[in-house]
């Protein structure tokens, strides 16, 4: 592949550091005016679980309180929220601008910034969201574009394209205000101009999408690729598509960089793996040129990276002028410049020093970059007005024109940079350079290119040269090249080393092929395809006369290999300009002869321009022959221009009998039109100086007019705040009609509330006169309809309610309300309720009296008090009883304490006494038996040839052998002397040994943490006791085959778990028979006798486990442990 590199910003290449994004997408809406509505259309097609956020970043105004929150809440079951503080991103989640900030992402959360005032008061809020988004989320970010004024929001796409993110714009013909939309679509990046009700439907599809796609690996493959890999495969042939579609070859790029990139291409396309993606670039020939920009996307900013442009302008660009004067010339070279905006910013650091020189040298900039388009864009330097987030108001004022659109680089600036179209790693280099900057470029190419294109700055700098890199590239791999000036900033200085150990680079540069693309082997090499469009391009270029292929400029886009013997490049700054370089002899036929092609669209032929090379006169055919591009669906005009050459004139057109006779005539002809060419060639010379003075003062003019669009701008801004207000405020008025639709059905369902209640009520001025009465309140006062407005106090009533007006006056005084019991004259009862009327502020504005008849309530409540009075006197005789009964559950209690203390003390007492009577089994049974064995063997000795008794001696020394045996187990199991002298672990492990042996049943035991402080003698007993007891059962009733048993202690608590796989048992019999039972019993009252408690879990035919746990008293702090 080959080495078509010089991007300044590429990519994700995987090499910065990782940064914690959310594992969702994070979609960025950038509206202005025009744009509430469209929001309000793209939330309402925006399903409640989605799966993803919004953000909403609107040109608000800084004097109005906004309204957007709620309206776009009123679209969409999500909720919604105005930024108040920074906030954490969670999906199916909308969140908003507030006026007066702006917003920036940062480790998944949304956090509000000041912005800073802006020269003509440009809204550049949503460039800076997107910006953010972009470098914090990723191939996650998606920024939209929806209805504005003014290019707000294009520059942030770029770099969420340049993480390999999303671009949406709004289509132009709905948005209300197409500025904003048209100015991202002009810049190449969108991936969807769509409908705004579209847009959330083609979003739901690409994240499906996007969670299918299968791609290769992001390591290197191995050094040999079998035929079979089919993703491998697939990627060499993109590559190939790619580089015979675009002339471009990214073979050297990194592999993560190129797959990402696919990725994006996949997750456009709707595909879902890179074999489709392959197929699908076959079928579609512009898919090439889409995958090419996508690669190839130029974006940058002015002095990004501020605090290492501060650094550079500190420590380096004052060296770059030491001890040169003017006839000096400062040499720097911008390689990756995109669209111009780092070679601008590096050419305003050096004028800027330049002005506080007495005697300053030249500057010369060369910015180069692979990609035509963005070098065109970059000799423009017309820019929007987006620059005024990243350039200083001084520095726009010195080194910009305002214009309409933006903002144009002055052409003191523009003239000191010359901008060519280069491939870093195929053409030849510049040379003799103070500095060479180059950001963000290296981390996209494999670590062999990073490491000749070192090579190669370290070649054409100067001694003591500085190399000025990107924040995420490094010179590591380079130390002998480069010494560090700045790590943070990345800057170095190029090392002088000997003549001998320097490398000169060859170029093209020699780099070795990544893994994957090593040369196939012959067997392979004849499988491969061969590529007849380039084997024919070959053989046209070899037997074709040399030809070049120039642009409607006449620029230089592409020559033929032996094109170059009829250029001539003369001294001073290269140009790519064919009618600059070419042959001065043939300058004036060729000139002519394209003005004539580019007139008519034919082919115009220039015969037999003589020229002379090593003293031979030679003669040149011109054909200037027009090509439109129409393959790539461009409409740029090119013209291939051939050059046929012949030595001197053939003898058919010679005549060579009347050579002597035409020779003066001839000469003299000849003399003529070279006059005739020179006195062309002034004249175009003239013609060309006035176009540039005519250029000169339309500059001129156009600053004149720079403050008149400076404050057009201003309005404009102002026109659209105030056209966003003017939507917030329609679409409150119309919401205000709705509230008033609302307020008279609400109305009219109170007016039906109040009739349906049945309730007496009066409503009562602060007058108290009559304002309202409810139908049932004629039952209890004297009104009728006409009575409305008279005092309360000339009307009659039916109620024994003496203190009625008091009771009304006194709520109009303290606003609180009042409730009381009153009867009327029929005997019925009524509860008044005296309420304050209150209306906006807490003001009371009357009383509302209501009369709610619980006559039937309250006969009731005299029976309940009837029955309240009996309750309470038999509640007197339930207090005695429980007195009663509490004594006695109170003597219970101590009865039970002291059995458990009588229980202790006989427990202990009996372990006492298993102790004292194992000792005698074994001082005194253990001296008779051995005694006794010792008789038995002398008389064995003795018997001599008595058989008889010595078989009986023998009958008598096996039961001494068994008495003696049984007496020690008989001693081991009343009390275990390893118990006392080894401590509970070793005592169980001796005890299930020989208990195992005994019966014929193993017993697994597993001990943790008991190598700590010994337990308390009481505790150990307990356990072993209990211990021997479950074993004991498990022996006589279980029929286990193996039995597990763990041991364990912990800080504040030791466990013991005996677990059998026998017949098991049910739980509520056992606990009721008497055999079993009490044994269970036991074990529990061991364990409560040292504050500890027993669990039994068992099933039948599912085993029994028993689980022992005793609280374990704190160790000494000494540390030391038991005997």
């Amino acid at each position: 592949m080959g080495n078509n590199f010089e991007r300044n910003s590429q990519p994700s290449a995987g090499t910065e550091p990782a940064v914690k994004h959310a594992p969702f997408p994070v979609i960025g809406l950038g509206a202005s005016a025009g744009g509430l509505q469209a929001l309000k259309d793209f939330f309402t097609h925006v399903p409640a679980e989605s799966g993803m956020a919004f953000v909403v970043i609107m040109h608000l105004s800084p004097k109005h309180e906004s309204h957007a929150a709620a309206l776009l809440q009123a679209t969409t079951e999500m909720p919604v929220m105005q930024i108040t503080e920074s906030v954490r991103v969670e999906p199916n989640r909308v969140y908003v601008i507030p006026p007066t900030k702006h917003l920036a992402m940062n480790d998944g959360h949304i956090s509000l910034t000041e912005p800073e005032p802006l020269r003509g008061g440009q809204q550049v809020a949503i460039d800076l969201f997107f910006r953010t988004l972009g470098d914090t989320h990723k191939q996650n970010a998606v920024g939209i574009v929806l209805s504005g004024l003014g290019s707000d929001g294009t520059n942030g796409l770029k770099r969420i394209k340049e993480q390999n993110g999303l671009a949406f714009a709004q289509d132009p013909k709905e948005s209300e205000h197409d500025s904003m939309p048209r100015h991202a679509i002009n810049t190449g990046l969108i991936d969807f101009v769509l409908p705004v009700a579209e847009m959330p439907g083609k979003l739901i599809d690409l994240w499906r999408n996007a969670r299918r796609i299968k791609l290769p690996p992001e390591t290197e493959p191995p050094p040999v690729v079998s035929q079979e890999d089919a993703d491998e495969a697939a990627l060499r042939d993109i590559f190939m598509l790619l580089r015979s579609h675009t002339g471009h070859d990214f073979t050297h790029y990194k592999r993560a960089t190129v797959l990402r990139r696919i990725e994006r291409r996949l997750q456009v396309n709707g595909l879902q793996d890179i074999t489709a993606y392959r197929d699908f670039m076959r079928e579609h020939s512009t898919e090439a040129q889409a995958l090419l920009k996508d690669l190839l996307i130029s974006v940058t900013n002015f002095f990004r990276d501020r605090a290492a442009f501060d650094e550079l302008e500190r420590e380096v660009v004052p060296l770059l002028f030491h001890e040169k004067t003017m006839g000096d010339t400062v040499r720097v070279w911008v390689a990756g410049c995109a669209t111009g905006e780092e070679a601008y910013s590096v050419a305003m650091l050096l004028l800027e020093y330049a002005e506080g020189l007495a005697s300053p040298p030249a500057i010369q900039i060369f910015a180069t970059d692979i990609d035509e388009a963005a070098i065109n864009t970059a000799r423009e330097g017309s820019y929007t007005e987006s620059i005024e987030a990243d350039v200083p108001t001084q520095r726009l004022r010195r080194f910009f024109t305002n214009e309409p659109d933006g903002y144009r680089v002055k052409k003191e600036v523009r003239e000191r940079v010359l901008f060519a179209v280069h491939n870093l790693i195929k053409d030849p280099p510049f040379s003799r350079l103070d500095a060479v900057t180059c950001r963000n470029l290296l981390i996209y190419l494999n670590r062999e290119a990073q490491e000749h294109v070192f090579e190669l700055f370290h070649y054409v700098l100067r001694p003591n040269g500085f190399m000025f890199l990107g924040n995420s590239e490094s010179a590591d791999g380079a130390t002998n090249l480069f010494a560090t000036v700045d790590r943070k900033a990345r800057i170095y200085r190029a090392e002088t080393i000997a003549r001998a150990a320097a490398r000169v680079p060859s170029l093209p540069l020699a780099i070795p092929l990544p893994r994957g693309f090593a040369p196939q082997t012959t067997g392979a090499r004849e499988r491969q395809q061969i590529s007849f469009g380039e084997l024919h391009q070959n053989l046209v270029e070899q037997y074709a006369p040399p030809s070049v292929i120039i642009n409607a400029d006449y620029d230089i886009v592409h020559l033929s290999d032996r094109a170059g013997r009829f250029l001539h490049f003369a001294g001073g700054e290269p140009s790519h300009n064919l009618l600059k370089v070419v042959h001065p002899e043939l300058r004036i036929e060729l000139r002519t002869a394209l003005f004539q092609a580019a007139q008519t669209g034919k082919s115009i032929e220039a015969r037999r321009v003589q020229i002379k090379r090593d003293e031979r006169a030679f003669y040149v055919n011109m054909i200037a022959r027009p090509v439109r591009n129409g393959g790539t669906g461009t409409a740029h005009n090119y013209f291939l221009v051939l050059f046929d050459e012949v030595e001197g004139l053939t003898g058919a057109e010679s005549g060579v009998e009347h050579t002597g006779a035409t020779e003066p005539v001839m000469r003299l002809l000849e003399e003529e039109l070279q006059r005739t060419k020179e006195g062309f060639q002034e004249i175009i010379e003239q013609f060309e100086t006035q176009a540039e003075e005519l250029k000169a003062s339309n500059e001129e003019l156009q600053s004149m007019n720079e403050e008149m669009r400076s404050a057009t701008e201003e309005l404009e801004t102002g026109k659209e705040e105030l056209q966003s207000v003017n939507e917030e405020i329609q679409t409150v008025n119309s919401e205000l009609k709705n509230k008033l639709d609302e307020l008279a059905v609400a109305n009219s369902d109170l007016q039906n509330l109040i009739t349906s209640t049945d309730l007496a009520t009066d409503f009562i001025d602060r007058n108290l006169n009559i304002k309202f009465f409810t139908p049932r309140a004629q039952d209890l006062f004297s009104l009728i309809p006409s009575d409305v407005g008279r005092a309360l106090s000339d009307i009659t009533h039916r109620l024994d309610y003496a203190d009625l007006l008091q009771h009304v006056r006194q709520v109009l005084g303290d606003k609180h309300k009042t409730e009381r019991e009153v009867a009327s004259h029929d005997g019925r009862w009524y509860v008044a309720r005296l309420i304050p009327y209150r209306v906006a502020e807490d003001h009371v504005d009357g009383v509302i009296l209501t009369f709610v008849d619980f006559t039937r309530r309250k006969g009731a409540e005299n029976d309940t008090q009837k029955a309240k009075e009996g309750l309470e006197r038999h509640t007197v005789a339930l207090m005695e009883t429980n007195s009663a009964l509490q004594a006695e559950v109170s003597e219970r209690r101590r009865v039970e304490h002291e059995r458990g203390q009588l229980l202790r003390h006989i427990v202990f007492a009996q372990e006492d006494e298993r102790r004292r009577i194992a000792r005698e089994m074994h001082d005194q049974f253990g001296q008779q038996l051995t005694a006794l064995k010792l008789k038995l063997d002398t008389l064995q000795k003795d018997c001599g040839e008595q058989t008889k008794l010595c078989e009986q001696i023998e009958v008598l020394q096996a039961i001494a052998e068994q008495l003696d045996a049984d007496v020690g187990y008989l001693a081991w199991e009343m009390r275990p002397s390893a118990l006392d002298d080894l401590g509970l672990q070793a005592a169980l492990s001796s005890y299930f040994q020989n208990w195992s042996q005994h019966f014929g049943v193993p017993v697994e035991l597993h001990a943790r943490g008991m190598d700590k402080v010994r337990l308390t003698p009481e505790i150990e007993t307990t356990l072993y006791r209990i211990a021997q007891e479950a074993l004991n059962n498990i022996a006589k009733h279980s029929q286990a085959a193996n039995i597990a048993v763990v041991l364990e202690r912990r800080t504040d608590q030791v466990s013991l778990i005996i677990e059998d796989d026998g017949v098991g048992f049910d739980l509520q019999q056992t606990f009721g028979a008497d055999d079993k039972g009490l044994g269970l019993i036991g074990m529990r009252e061991r364990a409560a006798l040292v504050g500890g408690t027993v669990e039994i879990e068992s099933q039948p035919n599912k085993g029994t486990t028993v689980v022992v746990r005793i609280v374990v008293p704190p160790a000494p702090e000494t540390g030391e442990t038991d005997e």
